[in-house]
């Protein structure tokens, strides 16, 4: 504080910011507290006389930087000695690459490595200019070393401050004394400036001071980690402070252009940088805007950001001026697909920028609680750990938008406009939608390779759970099935589950798709998967499907049924049944459930004939068992082998018709009963001619006998195939 021209502080260690100034007295706010006449700082001004290029053409910069390194070449003032070396300002551009390494992915390792390759190119134009300014600025250049410069740059980078003056343009200046206040966001902006009729730096205190409390001030606002560490050389652990940076390159038409840049003035937030747009409005073609969006923790998706990714997924007609409105509140109505495919791009965006990221947030806190650190290495760290919040926060956020997205197609299910019931068309066809998927199809046919896209992102990025409950609603919507209380037995995603529609008595379904289950299973939860894309993708095209896809889909669903099993086993459904082994099955089809039990060292026998293995039973259908089945039929395989054994039925009345099931019923004498299948208290219905109202497991009169002779102990949900409600159930005789 030496050239000081008043005081009211000194400067102090303090624990936690280090090196800082301290008041000397209790002060208010608005007092001054520092004086510093403007002849004592480092201006351009003062740089060019003191080298005596004076009028040449150095710019402010590399005025100021050239007299830097002279200086220090020489008997140091009081001001030079109290500034750091090299090593100690801690820029990331001087860090060691072992450092700098720690910050992959993050824009400021980015801007540290430009920043390093630029160095050497702006040494050599600073040279050059003065070698251009006369035999004495030539002999400095001469002395001047790479070493020095880069000291210089060091300094003048976290040091130089804008000073702000009543009348004209702010003049850059190092001021010795106030470079050694420390930044605080908390206070305002403003508190220092120079006053020109004095040529004096004035700074007054921001808020009022006790002695000895340590002042800050605002070193610039708003100003985010990031900034300050390749500003300043550190940051602070304030969450509020922890951002992340997106870089937006699009190709853009003029009426696309228009519409962004609407959408941009719109926004005067500060979140967003345009760093290069076309110079004209009016050109053909393409050409390239590139905005650079900031997101923080209070706004981990910017409405820029969003608005900008939603415009650049809108064509033709919907490139009108207004567009930027809905761009930033939301794509709505037709341009819902747009909405949600804008979506999937950005949650893209935001997972290759998580994936750069070295290391894990575990690993971080662990790594950063070590406390063995090096100071770079230590700011890396917090400064990764902290871009990694924002864009988990903003992953989150973007997919809570995906979700109402789904959420709000699938709401659309309930709208019976066009439902005919009683068409002759209509119920041969087996849908009361006939007529409007009929007038759908020229579209969803023309608009394919759009609905393949749309398909696959939501494959990729979608939970498995949400695809596979968008499968069962449209299937049901199709068949003309729309009513919630029906539609609730198949709830898998209640965060897509219609807004409208009631969960009250919503059952707990399996949750297969965590499962690391058989092999029928996976196959399963894929389909389920691929088909929910591929119809959703449609949904969200046309508000409609194509019911001959939708019959393709319904013929695989019955070759990998005959293939496997009617029904699908579940570790719950094979521990209940491994709890009551021995076990007696028949109409065991191809013995798939019978071979998961074997694996498991159950006690199981399993019989079918060649007759059963064509529809029901098990399994069904050509091909190799799984596992030994005996040939037998009802009544002698029960009668004969039951002994100390608990009876499994599965699915032996195909389409809910025939005495299959009936003759195991009359010949078992065992206690306990184990089947699986639907049940006549949870089907859908008879939505469609030759479908029994009872379920398609078990004949009527089965049911029937089993109610009156047995009492239920335990129901175990299964997962479903579209348009079926499977489950396991456990009965005792009465």
């Amino acid at each position: 504080m030496e050239l000081a021209s008043s005081a009211l502080v000194e400067l102090k260690d303090f624990e936690g910011t280090g090196r800082g100034v301290a008041a000397l007295r209790d002060t208010e706010e608005g007092e001054v507290l520092f004086e510093v006449e403007l002849k004592h700082c480092w201006t351009a001004e003062r740089a060019r006389v003191a080298l005596g290029i004076d009028g040449h053409g150095l710019s402010e910069r590399e005025a100021i930087l050239a007299h830097l390194m002279v200086a220090s070449e020489g008997p140091k003032s009081c001001h030079l000695q109290q500034l750091p070396p090299l090593e100690e300002v801690n820029l990331p551009n001087f860090w060691a690459s072992e450092d700098l390494d720690e910050l992959q992915g993050s824009e400021v390792q980015t801007h540290a490595m430009r920043l390093k390759e630029e160095l050497p190119e702006d040494f050599s134009r600073l040279c050059e200019s003065l070698r251009n300014a006369g035999p004495a600025a030539s002999t400095l250049a001469k002395s001047m070393s790479f070493a020095s410069y880069q000291w210089a740059w060091s300094i003048y980078s976290s040091r130089v401050m804008s000073l702000s003056v009543s009348d004209g343009s702010p003049i850059f200046a190092i001021v010795p004394g106030l470079d050694m206040f420390n930044h605080s966001p908390s206070m305002p902006p403003g508190l220092f400036k120079l006053e020109k009729d004095r040529n004096m730096v004035v700074m007054r205190a921001g808020a009022r001071l006790v002695a000895g409390e340590q002042v800050f001030i605002n070193y610039a606002q708003p100003m985010f980690n990031s900034q300050m560490l390749q500003s300043f050389g550190f940051l602070l652990e304030d969450e509020a402070l922890q951002s992340s940076q997106i870089t937006l390159s699009l190709q853009v038409s003029a009426a696309k252009l228009m519409v962004q840049q609407r959408l941009l003035d719109a926004c005067t937030d500060g979140g967003h940088e345009v760093l290069h747009s076309p110079a004209a409005a009016d050109f053909e073609g393409l050409q390239e805007l590139i905005v650079r969006h900031t997101l923080t923790l209070q706004k981990p998706l910017p409405p820029a950001f969003l608005g900008m990714v939603r415009a650049q997924h809108l064509q033709g007609d919907a490139l009108h001026p207004s567009a930027s409105a809905s761009c930033l509140q939301g794509l709505r109505g037709p341009q819902a697909k747009e909405e949600l495919r804008a979506l999937l791009l950005v949650s893209l965006l935001l997972e290759g920028k998580l994936q750069e990221l070295r290391g894990g947030e575990l690993e971080d806190r662990r790594v950063l609680q070590s406390g063995s650190l090096s100071r770079a290495r230590r700011l890396a760290l917090l400064q990764r750990h902290g871009e990694r919040r924002v864009l988990l926060a903003a992953r989150a956020e973007v997919e809570r938008l995906q979700l109402r997205c789904v959420q709000q197609a699938m709401g659309r299910l309930t709208d019976c406009q066009e439902k005919c019931e009683h068409c002759p068309d209509c119920q041969k066809a087996q849908t009361p939608w006939l007529h409007r998927l009929q007038a759908a199809s020229h579209r969803l046919r023309a608009e394919v390779s759009s609905v393949a896209s749309l398909s696959k992102s939501l494959f990729d990025r979608l939970d498995a759970s949400h695809l596979m409950q968008a499968c069962h609603l449209i299937n049901l919507w199709v068949v003309g099935i729309t009513s919630p209380l029906e539609m609730q037995k198949l709830c898998l995603a209640p965060a897509t589950w219609p807004q409208s529609w009631t969960l009250e008595n919503a059952q707990e379904q399996p949750k297969v798709w965590e499962e690391e289950g058989s092999e029928y299973l996976k196959i399963y939860v894929q389909k389920l998967q691929l088909w929910g894309s591929w119809l959703l993708a449609q949904w969200m095209h046309a508000e409609a499907v194509l019911a001959e896809e939708l019959s393709g889909m319904g013929a695989e669903q019955v070759f990998l049924r005959q293939k496997y099993a009617w029904s699908l086993p579940t570790a719950e459904a094979l521990e209940a049944l491994q709890r009551k082994a021995p076990l007696l099955e028949v109409g065991a089809g191809k013995g798939y459930w019978a071979s998961l039990l074997r694996e498991r060292s159950v006690d199981i026998l399993a019989f079918d004939s060649e007759s059963e293995l064509e529809l029901g039973g098990g399994g069904g259908g050509g091909g190799s068992k799984f596992c030994e089945v005996l040939e037998g039929r009802p009544p002698r395989a029960v009668s004969e082998h039951q002994a100390g054994r608990t009876l499994v039925l599965m699915w032996p009345d195909y389409l809910g018709l025939g005495t299959y099931g009936l003759e195991c019923l009359e010949a078992y004498e065992g206690e306990e009963l184990i089947l699986v299948g639907e049940w006549r208290t949870n089907t859908f219905g008879s939505y469609a001619p030759g479908i029994s109202h009872h379920g398609q497991s078990f004949s009527l009169e089965f049911q029937e006998k089993v109610e009156s002779d047995f009492c239920l102990l335990e129901t175990i949900e299964l997962p479903r195939w579209p348009l079926f409600l499977d489950c396991l159930q456990i009965f005792r005789r009465r």
